[in-house]
């Protein structure tokens, strides 16, 4: 009889926090700095920089899913989960810091054990990690973490750190669910609204899958979860706007072998209402898509696995802001890898896409998309390189 009760006391709860967190309005997403003319786009040729960085890494097995962002300063920071394999107990969290030059030595800065103590309750495992800066420089980390059993029973954390990472000093867990607070993960960055809070992308996998959407604020509290759609096997849902700051674009990736392809919806309305999920005619291996908006040329810039069955290729495709028809065009750029290259993570800066990925499951690749350089007529000065050290 005491243990009904405390069951039937911890799902009121349950119940009680997650309705609290339902259906509250969101403010308008911030504008994007863009160019001022709304002229077309023409299509652009994009190609990769020379050369190519691996990030120095820690002695394990495995590395994947990197999240990356952006620093104020022009560098970049890399978080990614490394172990013995996937899932595995042993898995930590990894950082590293891009100056412009090189990347720093991975250093491990989360662990199961770390989380644990942080949280007050046991964490098993380590996923996908999402991350960003505030107004004031603060970094959050959502993190996917498993007390029991596999991704399905998944919960969200959200630590908050002053040095950009290399500690935490504050830890909480995020109610999403009525049921034990389980089964909602995260992949991709959030956009930032007008207000200072977040829109963080989420999705759910228990038995169903589907993409959600997490408000979050400022200071790095739940404030609603959205559902962005009913279908059943769409998930990691990435996000970007154009021009129009409540135009919002996502991509889907899709885990049904009867229905490979990426998947997209759209929001008029800064993320409160969505159209229902239509495949492209750009192939998925059940993987991830990564998505950017590209101010300096007015487009949308996204990175997929262009096949059905391999994670081999990493692939590029673009779509201007102002093309009615919403188009997207493949681009003849590739990454080809012996065994792996996929989740891949954008940054857009200084006029460049910086690619980060998977590369084998054995480390971290980075890369850099740029326009293609302007041919030098005889006798002309040399267009100016990417710096040294750059990919």
């Amino acid at each position: 009889m005491l243990y009904l009760r405390w069951a039937l006391t911890l799902t009121l709860a349950c119940v009680l926090a997650w309705w609290r967190t339902s259906d509250q309005p969101v403010a308008p997403l911030a504008r994007l700095a863009a160019p001022p003319s709304a002229a077309a786009s023409a299509p652009p040729c994009v190609t990769w920089a020379e050369g190519g960085l691996t990030l120095p890494t820690a002695e394990v097995a495995q590395h994947h899913a990197v999240s990356t962002l952006a620093l104020p300063n022009g560098g970049m920071l890399a978080f990614w989960f490394a172990g013995s394999r996937e899932g595995a107990t042993d898995v930590a969290l990894l950082r590293s810091q891009f100056d412009g030059r090189g990347w720093s030595a991975a250093q491990a800065v989360l662990t199961p054990k770390l989380l644990s103590q942080k949280l007050g309750r046991t964490v098993r495992k380590l996923g996908n990690p999402s991350v960003w800066l505030d107004a004031q420089g603060q970094l959050h980390m959502a993190v996917v973490n498993v007390t029991l059993g596999g991704w399905a029973m998944s919960r969200i954390a959200h630590l908050s750190s002053a040095d950009l990472g290399v500690t935490f000093d504050r830890a909480q867990d995020w109610i999403t669910s009525p049921w034990l607070n389980i089964s909602t993960l995260v992949r991709s960055p959030p956009l930032p609204l007008s207000d200072g809070s977040f829109l963080l992308p989420a999705y759910h996998e228990l038995a169903i899958k589907r993409p959600e959407l997490l408000h979050i604020s400022a200071d790095g509290r739940l404030l609603s979860k959205r559902r962005m759609a009913f279908e059943l096997q769409l998930l990691q849902p990435a996000l970007a706007t154009g021009v129009d700051p409540n135009h919002v674009l996502a991509v889907l990736r899709s885990a049904s072998a009867r229905d490979p392809w990426i998947h997209q919806q759209e929001s008029s309305d800064g993320g409160l209402t969505w159209t229902n999920p239509h495949p492209l005619s750009l192939p998925n291996p059940d993987a991830y898509v990564a998505l950017a908006s590209w101010p300096q040329q007015r487009l949308w810039l996204m990175v997929y696995n262009p096949e059905t069955t391999t994670r081999k290729r990493l692939a590029v495709a673009w779509r201007a802001w102002d093309d009615p028809e919403g188009e997207w065009h493949p681009s003849p750029v590739e990454i080809n890898e012996p065994t792996e290259a996929s989740y891949p993570s954008l940054v857009v800066q200084d006029g460049y896409v910086e690619v980060l990925y998977t590369q084998n499951r054995q480390a971290i690749a980075h890369r850099r998309l740029q326009v293609c350089p302007v041919p030098v007529a005889p006798g002309a000065a040399a267009s100016k390189s990417v710096a040294s050290g750059a990919p």
